[in-house]
């Protein structure tokens, strides 16, 4: 396999997990909603994102920033 392919399919891999925990996210959403849940996937997500460039790339343009902001904004402050 070429590195192009291996590119691509790295990418490929990233946004489908991506996607992923993205759907997760927005499902614990909501006050009677897991907080553990929703805190073990954002530490999921921050550990792939921090090690692996296409994971951060493929956050990125799918938009997890914006996301992860809107759970911000929604969570109270003793969460």
């Amino acid at each position: 396999m070429g590195a192009d392919e291996g590119d691509f399919l790295e990418l490929l891999i990233a946004n489908q997990r991506i996607l992923e925990w993205i759907d997760q996210l927005k499902a614990t959403m909501g006050p009677q909603k897991s907080v553990q849940r929703r805190k073990h996937i954002i530490m999921q997500l921050k550990t792939t994102v921090e090690e692996k460039a296409a994971y951060a790339e493929e956050a990125q343009r799918l938009g997890a920033v914006q996301v992860l902001t809107s759970i911000l904004r929604s969570t109270d402050d003793d969460e």
